[in-house]
């Protein structure tokens, strides 16, 4: 994540395939989450989750040349709400006014999209 932010910040001073090359390697690390669950800092990643919001919040995007940043950010979101559910939300404890974040409304977002879908998928089992 910090690369990430890094990136960002650096704006064209940080090749394009820099950029593409750590969004990537997030997304294979969100792949093996399942893998690495009992020694994942949930709270240091939602931590610099925060930063990242606080620092590029989502009307920024809007007018941005491309929002895959933000995109991979959600992704990892999503991923960490399939492994720990609304669990999650206990991970905030380092961001001193959870409040003030986006972070709180984007968990809370994927949360209840997961359980609609566990909803949906018990549902169309009866049938």
């Amino acid at each position: 994540m910090k690369l990430l932010h890094e990136s960002v910040a650096s704006g064209d001073s940080w090749p394009a395939k820099m950029q593409e090359l750590v969004m990537k390697s997030i997304w294979k690390l969100v792949r093996v989450f399942p893998n690495w669950e009992p020694d994942i800092d949930f709270d240091a990643i939602l931590y610099e989750v925060h930063v990242f919001m606080r620092d590029y919040p989502t009307r920024m995007w809007k007018e941005a040349q491309s929002d895959i940043p933000m995109r991979t950010v959600k992704t990892l979101l999503h991923t960490m709400v399939k492994q720990r559910g609304s669990r999650v939300l206990n991970h905030m404890t380092r961001i001193a006014k959870p409040e003030e974040s986006e972070l709180p409304l984007y968990l809370s977002k994927y949360i209840k999209v997961s359980q609609l879908g566990r909803v949906v998928s018990r549902v169309g089992r009866r049938v």
